[in-house]
């Protein structure tokens, strides 16, 4: 044999043996898919390829051999978690209509909800201060549970309308939660973002007073926020934010949102503020929003309107109006004006580098955990960023 054989097998030897090492040592991207299994990247997976936990429809079906056991609520499906050490709990909502209280109770972490889409799969409830419920239990979905995520949902309380004053929608009190492609409707109090880490991207939120409310630092990224016709007489405000302490972090940024009017509804001779100071040190980031001219020109109202220095069921102590951080920064439509702003110290025209640091990237540490989710986002100020 000669030398540059001897060579040349003496090489494919070393290739085989490497490759035959890599091949031992490297870890298989993670299934996204099955019952057990790690589900990462499961919000960009299609029903068509889902093999959930559990399987919940209207007309039931018990057991399900190899695939998912079907059961008839949201409820039971909850029921049935297990942990499956750091993977996702998937649950597939075929479409429905559900009327439901559900409670997603902090021991099941990573659970993932995903619908047929929004109008096709809704969870529905009508508790309110009327039916004798606080704005806590009147919700229609309550979130405790680490990892929380729900797709093509709608989600909504049916109780509001005059007369009737907190009816919660969805309540999350959970950390690293995202809500993407759903709607959540209600009227007064709709979402209350109460606390930790959120995402929403493509969402519809609609209401009328204080409907995204809570302390939660939370970015809702290419929603569409409506807003809808109030009790005659009143005036509608988007977000009260709840953050108390200056160090507290908390706050609310709208990311390339869409601020109109709800379908069907007019808010012909209606206020519409973008936000009123639930506490001393409320913060709220519109940036690079579309406007509609339904937002009065003052953009932000106090908590009593009518007398705004003083303090009533809530809101900032007088005095305290400079603690607040409300900021605007690139928006456009007709209600994105602002040269006649309140004169609060606490308002701010942002400049690009300040409102950087509302991008998700920063503001809700969104690189560490938004990726690993399936959730369409963008990280910088703008998509591509």
């Amino acid at each position: 044999m000669s030398p540059r054989t001897t060579f040349t097998l003496q090489l494919l030897l070393v290739l085989v043996v490497v490759g035959l090492a890599l091949a031992a040592t490297t870890t298989a991207a993670p299934a996204v898919l099955g019952g057990g299994k790690h589900h990462r990247g499961v919000l960009s997976t299609p029903v068509r390829r889902l093999k959930p936990d559990v399987r919940v429809s209207k007309l039931g079906g018990g057991g399900g051999g190899a695939g998912a056991v079907t059961v008839t609520s949201v409820g039971e499906a909850l029921s049935l978690w297990k942990n499956l050490t750091g993977a996702h709990f998937v649950i597939y909502l075929t479409a429905g209509t559900y009327e439901e209280h559900i409670v997603v109770p902090e021991r099941c972490s990573n659970v993932v909800l995903i619908g047929d889409g929004v109008g096709r799969t809704i969870i529905t409830g009508a508790l309110s201060d009327r039916t004798g419920h606080n704005v806590m239990q009147s919700a229609t979905m309550s979130v405790f549970a680490k990892g929380f995520m729900a797709r093509d949902v709608t989600i909504q309380n049916t109780a509001g309308g005059p007369g009737i004053n907190q009816a919660v929608a969805l309540r999350v009190q959970a950390d690293r939660t995202v809500f993407y492609r759903c709607q959540i409707h209600g009227y007064q109090d709709t979402l209350m973002a109460e606390s930790h880490l959120q995402f929403y991207r493509e969402c519809e939120i609609s209401g009328t007073v204080d409907f995204i409310f809570g302390d939660a630092t939370a970015v809702f990224q290419d929603c569409i926020v409506f807003a809808r016709r109030p009790a005659d007489g009143k005036h509608d405000v988007i977000t009260a934010q709840g953050r108390g302490a200056h160090l507290g972090g908390s706050g609310f940024v709208l990311q390339n949102c869409s601020i109109t009017t709800a379908p069907g509804e007019s808010l012909n001779g209606v206020q519409t503020y973008l936000g009123r100071p639930w506490n001393d040190h409320a913060t709220v980031v519109y940036m690079l929003c579309t406007i509609d001219d339904i937002i009065h020109a003052d953009g932000w109202v106090a908590w009593n309107k009518t007398n705004p220095k003083e303090r009533v069921k809530g809101g900032v102590k007088p005095g305290h109006e400079g603690h607040i951080f409300y900021g605007e920064f690139a928006n456009h439509g007709a209600g994105a004006n602002v040269d006649h702003r309140v004169d609060w110290h606490g308002f701010h025209r942002l400049n690009e580098a300040q409102a950087r640091l509302y991008a998700p990237g920063r503001f809700i540490q969104g690189g560490a955990w938004l990726p690993q989710t399936g959730v369409p986002h963008y990280l910088g100020l703008r998509d591509g960023e």
